[in-house]
């Protein structure tokens, strides 16, 4: 246990960067910039100090989910998409039951872990379609549905957690979807990934569940009068 000394210190350690929406921001932030982005850069543009950032962001870098780019006038940070695939793995084991579908995914995660996904991660900032577009020559992993989750997600919601990112929502979403493409179907990550998320449905109590529910346990059924 931290002393008040120590928690002075070191506030942003990773339980409160992905729990706290600063993490989020920072990743964001880096994301959404050109190549990666600057921590001077990033605190003026969340509204905090650079101390704060880089604290965020020496945590980040620790657990390899930021990784630095090549230095020019000054440091500036990349996301590393195989230290997310690695922090969903910590998330899913610590925070998710225990489970046959839950081991059977993380074996199709450490068979596919030589994939290049730096090379599966394609941004374009000018064109969101680049994102939706069909694998060419990728075979359909897990990882890199993963790679692209996070990708639109980073590009479409402002305000969030990392672990709401990479776990929470991913499980919610899961939940709520409707039918998939049949191609993600016939695979066998999709089904261990669909039944990991039937095994932890109490998880997450969030008002679209709770809609859900009503509709398929309840039909509303309005006579006229």
């Amino acid at each position: 246990m931290h002393n008040v000394g120590s928690w002075l210190l070191m506030p942003y350690d990773l339980e409160s960067v992905l729990s706290g929406k600063r993490g989020y921001q920072v990743i964001r932030k880096i994301y959404l910039g050109e190549n990666g982005s600057y921590g001077s850069k990033i605190a003026n543009e969340i509204g905090t100090t650079q101390q704060v950032v880089s604290e965020i962001i020496s945590t980040l870098e620790k657990e390899n989910i930021l990784i630095k780019g090549k230095r020019t006038q000054a440091q500036y940070y990349k996301i590393d998409y195989n230290g997310l695939i690695a922090l969903f793995t910590h998330l899913m084991k610590s925070k998710l039951k225990d489970s046959q579908a839950q081991k059977d995914l993380i074996a199709h995660i450490e068979k596919n872990s030589d994939l290049k996904l730096e090379e599966i991660h394609s941004r374009s900032q000018d064109s969101l379609e680049s994102l939706y577009s069909d694998p060419e020559d990728e075979e359909l992993t897990f990882l890199y549905f993963f790679v692209r989750y996070t990708e639109l997600y980073l590009m479409k919601i402002e305000s969030s957690t990392l672990q709401d990112m990479i776990i929470n929502d991913l499980i919610r979403g899961l939940l709520i979807a409707e039918q998939p493409n049949e191609e993600y179907e016939e695979k066998e990550w999709y089904q261990y990934l669909s039944q990991l998320a039937l095994e932890n449905e109490n998880f997450i109590n969030q008002p679209e569940l709770i809609v859900r529910d009503i509709l398929s346990l309840y039909p509303l059924h309005f006579e006229e009068s």
